[in-house]
């Protein structure tokens, strides 16, 4: 296990498995899933045409979800997002994360343009 994090309702550790990373998250609330998203993909993307690839084959027979969350045909859950998330987020500009994530609400597939647009 490389990493271990806390917070008040969430768990997670990052992993790596076969030289690929992997992020494990537990939390206190409960939902009403069918296949639990507690087991889901974060698929940290290099630019929009990989994000519009992957989100196209995820979501073809499953279902777009908020924030770059989609589920597969089966009910997995998988976490699209941009390699260059953690700098549109930096809490040392805390303004410019806060408008960043209040964009990233609005939209199900994320747009790194519309991203970096608002973070500039």
């Amino acid at each position: 296990l490389d990493e271990i994090m806390t917070g008040d309702l969430l768990w997670q550790g990052i992993f790596n498995l076969g030289g690929y990373p992997f992020r494990v998250i537990d939390s206190e609330e409960k939902g009403d899933y069918d296949f639990s998203p507690a087991i889901s993909f974060c698929v940290e993307c290099r630019d929009q045409a990989e994000i519009d690839r992957l989100w196209e084959k995820i979501t073809a027979n499953g279902q777009e979800l908020e924030c770059g969350w989609a589920e597969d045909a089966y009910g997995v859950s998988w976490q699209i997002f941009p390699a260059s998330w953690n700098t549109l987020v930096d809490p040392s500009h805390p303004e410019r994360a806060a408008a960043v994530t209040k964009e990233m609400y609005t939209m199900k597939k994320i747009d790194i343009a519309r991203l970096q647009e608002i973070y500039d």
